[in-house]
Formats: structure tokens, sequence, C-alpha cells
């Protein structure tokens, strides 16, 4: 079965000037590690599938990366997930926004 995401972007403050978002990596990580999936996307992009998933529980992520795939921002938007047989496809609903103060 095929899993679809939507992914929704927010400004965030507070990162050292010149820093950049090269990539988003998504992961999908599984209880059985032969199920781990992962995929690379665009800054901006907002759609993401993953195709065969085998019935099993996930942790789903997604972490920021610079040019020299050192984490930049997360894991954000992580969640559970559990997949069963027969599924048909899903969308997940991530967290959009990320609100900090200072204390």
């Amino acid at each position: 079965m095929n899993i679809n995401a939507s992914i929704s972007y927010a400004n965030q403050g507070g990162f050292p000037a010149g820093t950049v978002i090269a990539s988003i990596a998504a992961a999908l990580v599984a209880t059985q590690s032969a199920n781990n999936q992962s995929a690379s996307l665009t800054p901006g992009q907002t759609s993401l599938s993953f195709a065969n998933v085998a019935a099993d529980t996930y942790y789903v992520s997604l972490t920021a990366k610079d040019s020299a795939g050192n984490t930049v921002y997360g894991p954000v938007n992580s969640g559970n997930l559990t997949v069963t047989e027969p599924a048909s496809t899903i969308t997940l609903s991530v967290p959009s926004n990320i609100t900090l103060s200072q204390a």
C-alpha cells in the first residue's frame, strides 16, 4: 500500500545568518527494520508518497538538512503511524506550526 503525506511549512526565526535548508529528509522507521523507508524532499515540497509500505508500526519524521547533510532543524512533525492489512491510501496530517517564546 502507499502512504501519502501532505506537508505544510511555517516561517521560523532564530537561525544564524547564512543558514540555508538544502533538503528535507523524510523517514518512516518501522518496528521491523526491513520495512524502513526514507526520502529526500526539496524545501517547499508539499506532498510526499511512500510506495509499497508493509503492515507495521512506523515512527514518522521530517528533518531539515544543510548542503553538507547536517541537521539544521528537527526532527520535527514526528508521530506514529500504524499500517494494517488491508489498508487503503491514507493522508497524514502533520503539525505545520511551532511557536517559540523566550523565557
